[in-house]
């Protein structure tokens, strides 16, 4: 019996669980929905482009999973103080199998700013956002994405009102313990309204398990956004991860994605830009080492017309470390004028790396300007010998130069948290090991 025949049929003899006390009955319907889709959705194809490089084997859940979510209350969590200070943040918030923690600075709190656990939002602000959960990630939008649905719990809701300011960003935490940690992000920015967002995934040890994460990001008119995700999983622990975002008229959107830790891990990253004027920036790093696997896939998609993409994605590997990166650009036939470029560059630093880059245009449209590029190749030995030549050993070399590499990605970070981009870079680039409390302290 094959490892994903196996899982299912461990999965088929648990019924799901009983709607909870507190719990809307439409969202645990909609769950009940996607347990069924989840169960009955073969995994995806290997002759699908976008797994070719990757085994849908390895995102399965092990059988001491606890699929169903079962737990007492529909919202069992603790709210106080973190022991982070928000000096320089506008608040922060931990999100773990067990509590869900968040503080707002005084300045988010006189906004209004809601920062709360998903449950509780899902309870207590249901007119807002219902109308926004699953709009983009559906009970069955895919195999995986469905078992997150049914399982997901201490997720996080954020909403940003309208013509609200926030200065600082706000820090997001996931902390993963267990085989399998189900997490779930919903963040609705209003209209004219500015706000920076650092999602990052931890784990409290390097052990092996599974992480999945859905992010469903909506944008007003006119809103400005920034938001970084960070893998930052220490050891063999693997990460699922299918973001959307969907932002309307004169929104500036400016993603980051920082792939600095992980045994593994999938992402599904696309953009939707519905409104005139819409414009989205994502920028990518990914430095893996050893066993390492990464498959990247982005898409831009343009049902607007007047609207500007632009993506950047830089990847070093080394050792026996794999990256597969697949991006589309999509422009439907009504959103004319529209300009989109995608640009991919690839670094191999060991003879045993491997690199897979597929560029795709989708373009019903011929009133645009789209360009797409991608590079492989080593590091530049001419330069390498010029730093050599005035006394710098090849290794700081190495590390100087991928630094300069990387810092086109870590400069579109918010300027609170370029600082922490660049030492988690420079501490992966010398190999020093993180036990994954260390940003916690």
């Amino acid at each position: 019996m094959s490892e994903s025949v196996e899982n299912v049929a461990v999965a088929e003899r648990q019924a799901y669980r009983a709607r909870l006390d507190g719990e809307p009955e439409w969202l645990h319907d909609l769950r009940e929905l996607a347990w069924r889709s989840w169960l009955h959705t073969p995994p995806p194809d290997r002759i699908r482009h976008l797994w070719r490089y990757t085994d849908p084997d390895m995102f399965l859940p092990s059988e001491d999973a606890d699929l169903c979510g079962e737990r007492d209350e529909f919202a069992e969590v603790t709210r106080g103080a973190l022991s982070e200070r928000l000096t320089s943040l506008s608040a922060t918030a931990l999100a773990s199998p067990h509590e869900v923690r968040s503080e707002l600075c005084e300045h988010a709190e006189r906004a209004a700013v809601i920062l709360t656990d998903l449950e509780s939002g899902l309870r207590e602000h249901g007119e807002i956002v219902q109308k926004r959960f699953a709009a983009q990630v559906g009970a069955e939008f895919g195999k995986f994405e469905a078992l997150n649905m049914a399982s997901w719990r201490r997720g996080l809701l954020l909403i940003v009102p309208a013509n609200t300011v926030l200065e600082r960003p706000i820090h997001l935490r996931r902390l993963a313990t267990g085989p399998f940690f189900p997490t779930r992000l919903l963040v609705i920015v209003g209209e004219n309204a500015e706000v920076s967002v650092i999602d990052e995934y931890l784990a409290a040890d390097p052990g092996p398990g599974q992480v999945s994460s859905v992010v469903e990001l909506a944008a007003d008119n006119s809103a400005r956004v920034k938001f970084v995700s960070v893998a930052n999983l220490p050891g063999s622990r693997r990460l699922f991860l299918t973001q959307r975002n969907r932002i309307a008229r004169d929104v500036d959107l400016q993603s980051a994605t920082l792939a600095i830790d992980a045994g593994a891990a999938k992402v599904n990253w696309a953009t939707e830009l519905a409104g005139k004027g819409a414009s989205s920036r994502w920028a990518g790093l990914l430095l893996a080492g050893g066993e390492q696997h990464f498959d990247h896939h982005t898409r831009h998609r343009h049902t607007a017309g007047e609207s500007f993409s632009d993506l950047l994605f830089k990847v070093a590997v080394r050792d026996e470390a794999m990256s597969a990166y697949t991006g589309l650009i999509g422009i439907e036939e009504r959103a004319a004028n529209c300009e989109a470029y995608q640009e991919n560059r690839n670094l191999l630093l060991s003879d045993t790396a491997r690199v897979e880059s597929i560029p795709e245009l989708e373009i019903i449209n011929d009133d645009v300007k789209c360009s797409h590029g991608v590079t492989v190749g080593p590091l530049a030995e001419e330069q390498l010998f010029y730093l050599e030549s005035r006394g710098i050993p090849r290794d700081e070399g190495m590390r100087i130069m991928l630094a300069g590499y990387f810092e086109a990605v870590l400069g579109t970070l918010p300027k609170h948290y370029q600082d922490t981009g660049r030492t988690m870079l420079m501490k992966k680039l010398t190999g020093e090991s993180r036990n994954g409390h260390e940003h916690l302290r």
